[in-house]
Formats: C-alpha cells, structure tokens, sequence
C-alpha cells in the first residue's frame, strides 16, 4: 500500500490502470523504509520499498497510469 501511496502523492488527480507488485526479500518491522520510484515512460511508473539502514530491497512494483 505505501507503493501505491507515495505514487498518488507524487501523480495528484491521476488514476491507476493497474498494479503488479512481488514482495523480494523480507523487511524487519520496526526498521525504516524507504520508498523510490522512477518514471519509464508516459504511463509507468516502476516503484520499489528498500530497508534504509541495509538498502536490501522488500519489495518491487509496477503501477500503470490510467489517465496521463
């Protein structure tokens, strides 16, 4: 949920078309996160959750914009 969080609030107004996502690695509780995401193209946006003090990413994520 947080992926998709940070994304709405980086893409006010825009909707999701879709949202695949795959849990890699696990992240411990109660250890900070940090969330990144990066633009590929007009419509998706590639998203991933990694631990702030190891940098070993949990969790990846592609979120297809709906209207852009």
């Amino acid at each position: 949920m947080m992926l998709l969080d940070v994304t709405a609030m980086h893409f006010p107004g825009v909707a999701f078309r879709s949202f695949e996502y795959r849990a890699v690695n696990p992240i411990v509780v109660n250890r900070p996160v940090k969330i990144h995401g990066v633009q590929t193209d007009k419509e998706t946006v590639v998203v991933w959750a990694e631990e702030s003090s190891s940098s070993i990413v949990g969790m990846t994520g592609k979120i297809t914009l709906a209207n852009v």
